[in-house]
C-alpha cells in the first residue's frame, strides 16, 4: 500500500496523474430485478407492483441500506414495474432521483443489450445502479460476477465491484461479489 503522505499532489495535478488515478477507480455495479408485479394488465410493460411487491422491496432495502451504496447513476427500464421499484429503493434510501435514466432498450433487455448500456456509462460514474428484467439481469450478473446464480428472484440485488476496470470492459473480466440478497434472504 503506497504512503499517500509522500506524494507530491501538486505535481500531480500539474501532469495530470490525479486524473488518471481518478479515471481508474473502483466500480461498483448494483443489479436489480423489479419486485413482484401483478399478473395482468392491459399490456405487460403496464403491469404494476403487487402488495407483495411492494413490500418486499422494503425487505430487501433495509438489508441493502447496510451497503452505503449511493448511485451516480440509475439505468432503469421504463416499464411500470420498474420505475415502482425504482421509486420504492429512492424512497427507502434516500437515493437522489436526478440520477435516474430511463432507457428503453433495457425493457426485456438481453445480457448483451444490458452490457452495451453499461459499458456507455462514462467514467466519472462510480457507482452504477442497473434495475431491469429477467432473462438478461441473471444472464448478465453471470457474466459481470465471479459467482453464478440459476435465476435472480424478483426484488433480488447483487453489487459487484471492481478495481481498475474502466465501464467499457465490463464482461470481459469479471467483478467480485460484494452483496447479494432477495426478500426470502433479507
Amino acid at each position: 500500500m503506497p504512503d499517500f503522505r509522500s506524494i507530491d499532489w501538486e505535481a500531480c495535478f500539474k501532469t495530470g496523474l490525479f486524473f488518471i488515478l481518478r479515471q481508474n477507480s473502483m466500480k461498483r455495479l448494483l443489479l436489480i430485478r423489479h419486485a413482484k408485479a401483478e399478473r395482468y394488465a392491459d399490456t405487460d410493460f403496464e403491469r404494476p407492483l403487487s402488495e407483495r411487491g411492494i413490500s418486499d422491496c422494503a425487505k430487501v432495502a433495509k438489508v441493502l441500506a447496510s451497503q452505503n451504496f449511493m448511485p451516480d447513476k440509475i439505468l432503469l427500464s421504463p416499464s411500470k414495474r420498474t420505475m415502482e421499484t425504482a421509486d420504492e429503493f429512492i424512497r427507502y434510501l434516500n437515493w437522489p432521483e436526478e440520477t435516474i435514466e430511463l432507457n428503453r432498450s433495457l425493457y426485456l433487455g438481453s445480457c448483451s443489450t444490458l452490457l452495451q448500456e453499461i459499458r456507455k456509462t462514462g467514467e466519472n460514474i462510480e457507482s452504477l445502479c442497473l434495475i431491469g428484467h429477467n432473462d438478461g439481469i441473471t444472464e448478465l450478473f453471470n457474466s459481470v460476477s465471479d459467482m453464478k446464480i440459476d435465476n435472480m428472484p424478483t426484488c433480488s440485488v447483487g453489487i459487484i465491484v471492481t478495481e481498475e476496470i474502466p465501464w467499457q470492459d465490463w464482461g470481459k473480466v469479471r467483478g467480485k461479489l460484494r452483496f447479494y440478497s432477495d426478500p426470502k434472504r433479507a
